[in-house]
């Protein structure tokens, strides 16, 4: 990657794609006086509890994992270790 946050090999139909740094982007938005941006935390809602394992969604961080199905009264935990 060159200086200016470019590469070579980034190229998306000629044209460039520019790739920075979320410090380097609030920097610049404060150095031009634009307001911050709210933190929303990210998180997932489901309409009802999934009752089989093939209803659940996958969680995990790419070493541990886990399917977490269930009612309220009885949740169930899969684990799988990488």
């Amino acid at each position: 990657m060159d200086g200016d946050g470019r590469s070579d090999d980034c190229d998306a139909g000629g044209e460039w794609i520019w790739v920075r740094r979320p410090q380097e982007a609030e920097a610049a938005a404060a150095a031009a006086g634009w307001p911050a941006e709210e933190a929303r935390p990210l998180k997932v809602v489901f309409a009802a509890p999934a009752r089989y394992f093939t209803d659940a969604a996958p969680i995990g961080n790419g070493r541990l994992g886990a399917l977490v199905w269930g009612g309220v009264t009885s949740e169930k935990l899969q684990l799988n270790r990488n």
